[in-house]
């Protein structure tokens, strides 16, 4: 892939920051991962993979003037961060994880904490717990979060494999990676409390009539196929939620015609909104904030949205142990697909 080709796949310039390139990055991962759209099509599966590729090219691009970097600095940076990453030890040693336990989680997991970035713009992880903790958003970044997700799918998956004498291998990885998508889904719902974490991450814009709270949050409409209707569309108009769609929040118009997706611009945005409304412990609706004109003559153009969040009254928190069944179904026919290999 050359860097032109890179730059038409995420929609950027050669003059866009890293910033603009990341954003865009982001964006379309939320569009296409099959974390993030539940589905295990090849097509989701190889767009991620190409948008991956394009995004670590121009990211090593940018990057290029800082890798040149004096050895002395890159050995005083890897001291610090040594000596931060042992007092930090030292003191969780001394005092245990004040996260929820969850017991009917199906497996434990690896609490992670980190340092910041690297010069490559990648995480500094490090270790401070273990346990079926769920994820409270005070005490854990999100991003360490997905990472110990990560972390407890691979290890799911390699121990079954080494149940059958498989060893990990670049193959092995390419047949694992749909199992993987789908149960990293399931295992990161099962330590989310989404009532919780909305409590925790956003506050009531105001109260209904009945003293429901309403929240709002800033997101985009991703237009899913080339329609007309969408040039009509004005800032004010309200649009509909028509159904919860591979983990995404389907939108239609007055008629019924359906429109597109919700693009929110934080990713655990995902895992709390749509078993909120799944499970339907709330009601949602859109307005059109702003519209853009798309970029090229033929672009469709951009459509900002607000998206309302309406609570019922007596709603209670999600109880996502149901889902241990649909993990271990998914671990079963990994098993099955890995003997009929052999």
């Amino acid at each position: 892939m050359t860097i032109s080709e890179a730059q038409r796949l995420l929609g950027v310039e050669e003059t866009d920051e890293m910033k603009t390139v990341k954003w865009k990055f982001r964006k379309l991962m939320v569009q296409y991962h099959p974390d993030a759209v539940h589905s295990d099509h090849p097509e989701y599966i190889k767009k991620a993979q190409l948008l991956n590729e394009a995004y670590a090219l121009l990211r090593k691009t940018h990057l290029s003037p800082k890798v040149k970097s004096s050895k002395k600095k890159n050995q005083n940076q890897k001291a610090k961060r040594q000596t931060a990453q042992e007092q930090t030890t030292q003191r969780h040693d001394t005092m245990s994880w004040k996260g929820k336990k969850l017991e009917q989680a199906f497996v434990e997991r690896t609490i992670f904490q980190s340092h910041g970035l690297w010069e490559d713009n990648s995480l500094d992880f490090y270790e401070v717990a273990c346990g079926k903790y769920e994820w409270n958003p005070d005490l854990e970044e999100f991003p360490c979060f997905l990472h110990s997700i990560h972390l407890a799918v691979v290890q799911l998956l390699e121990k079954v494999e080494s149940q059958q004498n498989i060893y990990s291998s670049e193959a092995i990885k390419e047949k694992r990676y749909v199992y993987q998508m789908q149960l990293f889904y399931l295992l990161a719902s099962q330590y989310i409390a989404p009532l919780y974490c909305l409590n925790k991450l956003a506050e009531p814009e105001q109260k209904d009539e009945q003293d429901r709270n309403v929240y709002r949050f800033a997101a985009s409409l991703v237009i899913s196929r080339k329609d007309r209707r969408v040039y009509k569309l004005e800032p004010g108009q309200m649009l509909f939620l028509s159904s919860l769609k591979n983990n995404r929040i389907m939108v239609a118009d007055a008629d019924g015609t359906q429109l597109g997706y919700l693009s929110f611009a934080e990713d655990y945005l995902y895992y709390i909104l749509i078993p909120i409304l799944r499970n339907r412990r709330a009601q949602g609706k859109c307005v059109i904030r702003k519209k853009e004109p798309g970029r090229g003559r033929m672009a469709e153009p951009k459509i900002n949205i607000d998206f309302y969040l309406r609570m019922e009254a007596s709603a209670e928190e999600i109880n996502s142990s149901n889902q241990n069944l649909q993990i271990a179904e998914i671990l079963s026919r990994y098993s099955t697909m890995l003997a009929s290999d052999m």
